[in-house]
């Protein structure tokens, strides 16, 4: 756990989803899946992707910290939004013990197998339709929320 790995740290939190039940029904993507972001094969999928708020001197000193922030986001897709919505409430439980709580499967170690030092969830979204190019018909349903790590920097 030296310094702030950015790629190690996506990489564990999608091993963490992965290794969760979660990972036998989502598609998780450290990275994007491909050249339109917009376009995701799997449903449900989780993405991890950057979140502004970085700040790489976070604290000063021969102990410094570097905080890095990632959106986890959710998508779903269905023919109705019902059944979408649906699927993204399961996904986004907390403290229920349902192995598909995204949630429960990033706060049970925040240390991600002590890749990083700590981290933390905050910022939901609720659900909403996602319409690529702002019209047209909905694409997926997506919720999102921030995870904040906090990493010696050294």
């Amino acid at each position: 756990m030296a310094g702030l790995d950015i790629k190690a740290t996506r990489n564990a939190i999608a091993t963490v989803l992965e290794a969760a039940s979660i990972g036998q029904d989502v598609a998780v993507y450290a990275y994007s899946p491909g050249p339109d972001p917009d376009i995701v094969t799997g449903s449900p999928a989780i993405l991890i992707g950057h979140a502004p708020g970085t700040d790489y001197r976070l604290t000063f000193g021969a102990r410094g910290l570097a905080q890095l922030k990632l959106e986890i986001e959710i998508r779903c897709t269905s023919a109705d939004g019902v059944s979408a919505e649906l699927a993204l409430d399961d996904l986004l439980n907390a403290g229920t013990g349902a192995t598909s709580s995204i949630f429960d499967a990033l706060t049970a170690d925040p240390t991600f197998g002590g890749v990083v030092g700590n981290s933390e969830l905050s910022d939901p979204t609720p659900p909403r339709p996602v319409r690529p190019g702002g019209s047209g018909p909905v694409a997926y349903w997506s919720a999102s929320f921030t995870l904040t790590i906090y990493q010696p920097r050294s």
